[in-house]
């Protein structure tokens, strides 16, 4: 698993508790969490989504003209940011 989701998971409060499965070498992984925390979970992902695509229009600005073409395209990778906040229902 990504070290990424693994630290999300962390800051969540998400315990993960492995178990070996009788007969089977294959390892089940359980979960215990509240809705609260998966809740947290959720809005962590969607918080580094948002927080690469503002990054990414970030640096493109650094190395885009200013005119107004230019303008739109990170306007555009800011409205992205937005939008998948608010389909996620995550305040900020």
């Amino acid at each position: 698993m990504n070290e990424n989701i693994k630290q999300l998971q962390n800051t969540a409060g998400i315990q993960v508790v492995r178990t070996l499965m009788r007969g089977d070498e294959n390892t089940e992984v359980k979960l215990m969490l509240t809705q609260t925390q998966l809740d947290k979970f959720a809005e962590l992902i969607v918080g580094e989504c948002v927080d690469i695509i503002n990054h990414r229009a970030d640096t493109s600005a650094d190395y885009l003209d200013s005119n107004k073409a230019n303008e739109h395209a990170r306007q555009v990778q800011r409205d992205c940011a937005t939008t998948i906040k608010q389909h996620f229902g995550v305040k900020e």
